[in-house]
């Protein structure tokens, strides 16, 4: 969407800044938001819902910039995080990292600064090599011209947002939408920390002692991270009535094409079936095999054991 910058729309933002002149300006804005958290399947549906014609997803999917504008860094996170030498080395990512790599220091840090709106509207627009490319291939793929009718971004920490942060989303946007994705918690913090400590760094669960995994389990924005009802009742507190959508890891699993096909309603997108690519059947960014150790599931139990009672009966947890 196109949200107008006016003097009277600026002066609601504490947080945000704008780059302008006195006269009014136009921005692009996301009209939906993938909130994570992390480890439930959002980097599988991103990749998904950009399949569909009339959807523009970010590259990358994560830009971090609701969750980074307190924090006044001078290079965005999403910069940072891919230049971690863990993201880097392992061979069968290599060219893929790479690639991006070119693309974050090239394109994205241009005109960045870490509380402005400017340079995250930049990255909305579908007038770029990515938004090109796209309605070329929709051209080519369904012999005729399809419009984005929804533009978004999917970063795994806007699930935890602070009260001030979503009031500013909403001044900006106070019609947009949001999906959260559940995973069974103690599952979902087992795969955070896989990803994070093994994974990333490249290192085998035995070199990693029980108390790095304790610290980091037991980290409040983790645990945060699975209090899935708080969530809920946060960001709905903020937007409009039915317009947070909770999807579920399990329904991934079991029935993904039904899952993407409730998400384009929610979105209000059409429906086809044939805008469920063989994508939808296929693990993306998965972690190592190691299934959740008896010690790990002993210490985590006790910290969700109210909050899976609370959701046993809407996901079966």
């Amino acid at each position: 969407m196109k949200v107008t910058i006016t003097d009277a729309l600026e002066g609601k933002l504490n947080l945000i800044k704008v780059r302008r002149n006195s006269r009014d300006i136009h921005l692009n804005f996301p009209d939906f938001l993938v909130i994570g958290p992390q480890r439930t399947g959002t980097t599988w549906l991103c990749q998904n819902l950009r399949v569909h014609p009339e959807i523009f997803i970010t590259r990358p999917k994560e830009l971090y910039y609701f969750s980074e504008l307190k924090n006044g860094s001078p290079r965005p996170l999403v910069v940072r995080r891919a230049e971690k030498p863990g993201n880097l080395r392992r061979p069968r990512e290599y060219l893929v990292s790479k690639a991006i790599e070119f693309w974050l220091k090239y394109l994205m840090v241009r005109d960045y600064e870490p509380d402005e709106l400017n340079w995250y509207s930049n990255m909305f627009s579908t007038n770029t090599v990515e938004g090109k490319y796209r309605s070329v291939r929709n051209l080519i793929k369904y012999k005729r011209r399809i419009k984005f009718k929804m533009a978004g971004e999917g970063t795994a920490t806007y699930a935890i947002l602070k009260d001030d942060v979503l009031r500013e989303i909403t001044v900006l946007n106070p019609g947009i939408k949001a999906i959260l994705m559940v995973r069974e918690p103690v599952e979902r913090a087992w795969s955070h920390a896989k990803k994070d400590l093994i994974d990333i760094p490249g290192r085998s669960i035995e070199e990693v002692s029980d108390e790095e995994f304790r610290e980091f389990l037991l980290r409040d924005e983790h645990i945060e991270r699975g209090m899935y009802s708080s969530i809920i009742e946060k960001w709905e507190g903020h937007i409009q009535k039915d317009h947070l959508f909770v999807g579920s890891f399990k329904d991934i699993v079991q029935k993904p094409g039904e899952l993407l096909r409730s998400i384009f309603r929610f979105l209000g997108v059409e429906d086809r079936a044939e805008y469920v690519g063989g994508l939808s059947k296929t693990v993306v960014n998965p972690s190592s095999s190691y299934a959740v150790p008896d010690r790990v599931r002993n210490l985590l139990e006790p910290v969700y054991e109210e909050e899976k009672r609370r959701l046993k009966g809407r996901f079966g947890f």
